[in-house]
């Protein structure tokens, strides 16, 4: 059991350690077993022979901080009738104070992908006042937090708040984008943006009163008669179209699209960023061939020849994921980049797969140009000027789909009930 544990969290040290996380084990057994055992948890996880651990293993044989830290099993005990410890996680602060312990009995392993997922929203909440709801992963709303109104929270986080309404008729679950959803770029920058920082990059946005007005029309879920008529209008153009309520079934169904030594590639999206799909791509690189993610590795080692095959050749992938501009009720589709990436998958890939929150579907053809240049260009101008440097973005390539391929179509809709990108 133990040795499966150790082996996943050596298999997870890089992403302990983006962040900023220091793992440390501590054991009951003496030092001179930890060096043989050692050796057992590094072949088992596939490191090179002879490599050490990523992490220091403590050696705590007479159970002192063992019984210190209350980790000791009342029922299970070992061939001397010592109790064994339990299955103990506990996160320390940089204040050096516990922040979440988590205890399994003897016999359950324990569940890594969880702790990075808590630590995500312990980071997260520790400088925000957010919350994070039932299952959430990085990149999916958030909750805001009670102690803020909701006039404040507006103010508070401009990427939209949404407000669900119950049976007590009292407003107090809303939510809003996680400020950091922004998908990291290749040129090795953080653009994961909290809303103040975001407020700041583009605050003449925010003083806009026509801009305000219009980030509150196309950033709202539609209404249910517009998403059916959305969705007639697609299907009578033969797409293929998929409803979910949340974004988890979103990406239970997205997931379920890979299977083995698919080659698949997607274009840079919030949307798929906020519902925590890219995570999901990156953690299946081992069994999928994944255009996107090696591009960035090869740019991350400067190797930009390469990076540019790569993002070529991802364009024609099997699959090809990409968020939208707008939805039309009439059943358009529209897009736009500037450098032609995203555009490329949308025409070349085997099938296309377009992802969006219910917040961008509009009227008709005209009002998804509008949402494109008059408000999307916008907040992507805005989040270019903190990402690259640089004073705004372009709208430099355009895409419309009016319908699908008479010959087969290759474009599935997955429409979320959420306000997802922007």
């Amino acid at each position: 059991m133990c040795t499966t544990e150790l082996a996943t969290v050596a298999k997870l040290d890089g992403e302990f350690k983006n962040r900023g996380v220091k793992v440390a084990c501590i054991s009951c057994d003496p030092v001179d077993s930890h060096v043989g055992w050692s050796k057992d948890v590094v072949a088992y996880c596939g490191l090179p022979d002879g490599q050490a651990l990523p992490f220091p293993i403590f050696a705590d044989p007479s159970r002192e901080i063992a019984m210190q830290l209350g980790m000791l099993d009342a029922v299970s005990k070992d061939a001397a009738g010592l109790p064994n410890t339990c299955r103990a996680v506990f996160v320390v602060g940089p204040d050096r104070k516990l922040k979440l312990s988590i205890l399994y009995p003897a016999t359950t392993g324990r569940n890594f992908r969880e702790v990075l997922r808590a630590v995500d929203s312990l980071k997260l909440t520790a400088t925000s006042r957010l919350a994070t709801p039932g299952n959430w992963k990085a990149g999916q709303e958030c909750v805001v937090a009670p102690s803020v109104s909701t006039s404040d929270a507006y103010k508070m986080f401009p990427l939209g708040v949404r407000v669900v309404t119950l049976p007590s008729a009292l407003p107090y679950l809303r939510f809003t984008p996680d400020p950091r959803s922004v998908e990291e770029q290749t040129t090795g920058k953080k653009p994961n943006l909290s809303a103040e920082e975001w407020a700041a990059a583009d605050a003449e946005l925010l003083k806009d009163d026509a801009f305000k007005a219009l980030h509150k029309k196309y950033m709202q879920p539609c209404s249910e008669a517009s998403l059916a008529r959305a969705v007639a209008a697609l299907e009578g153009a033969k797409h293929t179209v998929k409803v979910f309520e949340t974004s988890q079934e979103a990406v239970e169904y997205l997931g379920s699209l890979l299977t083995d030594k698919i080659a698949v590639s997607n274009a840079t999206s919030t949307t798929l960023e906020q519902i925590g799909f890219i995570a999901y791509l990156k953690s299946q690189d081992s069994r999928i061939i994944n255009y996107k993610g090696r591009a960035a590795k090869a740019a991350a080692e400067g190797d930009m020849a390469r990076h540019a095959e790569l993002i070529k050749q991802g364009a024609s992938a099997d699959i090809f994921f990409s968020g939208v501009g707008a939805i039309a009720e009439t059943g358009e589709i529209v897009a736009g980049d500037l450098s032609g990436t995203r555009i490329s998958g949308w025409l070349a890939a085997k099938q296309l797969v377009l992802v969006s929150g219910t917040n961008k579907i509009v009227k008709d053809a005209d009002e998804a140009k509008k949402r494109l240049s008059e408000y999307q260009l916008k907040v992507e101008s805005a989040r270019s000027r903190v990402v690259y440097g640089v004073p705004a973005s372009a709208l430099l390539n355009n895409v419309q789909i009016n319908a699908a391929n008479p010959f087969g179509s290759r474009t599935t809709v997955v429409l979320i009930k959420e306000s997802l990108g922007f």
